[in-house]
């Protein structure tokens, strides 16, 4: 759990290559404890660092053992966040029907769960493989949606930065109320 942990810290830093070893090292532990799901999950994690440094070819790799490993009743969030990340590879390798039929697939399942995150790169990525198709109306509808999302995102991030910014208040203030009555 702890190197996973860093990994996907690294990952959302960017620092690829830090990722990928610690990442690997996690898939490693997983494989000789015997826990596919632990496992699925830092290949998750490896695919996400191999696109980060440009291996399209490693990255599809890595997405397709995890799919292999990972149940998708175990961890719907991640499976598809899998899946998004083996289309991504796909379109890097320029497989782009595969990676249209592969988000047609999971799309019922992405608008379903509406994690806005995941529904973000679902149209976005689907925007990619419709215009490379030059299928331009879809792709724009698509790239649309995508914008769209991007917005419900940022309200979503200000949101929870005032939830946030209000508990830190209210901590704050009863500290003070709290000295103050002693």
């Amino acid at each position: 759990v702890y190197g996973y942990a860093v990994a996907s810290a690294m990952v959302r830093l960017g620092r690829w290559s830090e990722a990928l070893t610690i990442a690997n090292e996690s898939a490693r532990f997983s494989e000789r404890s015997n826990d596919p799901l632990g496992r699925a999950y830092a290949l998750g994690l490896v695919a996400r660092s191999h696109m980060g440094m440009g291996q399209a070819r490693e990255a599809l790799q890595a997405a397709e053992l995890a799919l292999e490993l990972m149940d998708t009743r175990a961890d719907e969030r991640e499976h598809n966040f899998n899946q998004l990340q083996r289309v991504t590879a796909l379109l890097a390798l320029d497989r782009v029907p595969e990676a249209l039929g592969a988000l047609e697939r999971i799309q019922p399942t992405v608008e379903r769960r509406g994690e806005l995150e995941a529904l973000r790169e679902h149209r976005a990525l689907r925007a990619q493989a419709l215009a490379r198709l030059e299928r331009w109306r879809d792709a724009y509808e698509s790239l649309r949606a995508a914008r769209d999302t991007d917005g419900q995102l940022a309200q979503q991030r200000v949101s929870e930065q005032s939830a946030r910014l209000g508990m830190q208040f209210n901590r704050e203030r009863n500290a003070e109320i709290g000295r103050a009555h002693v």
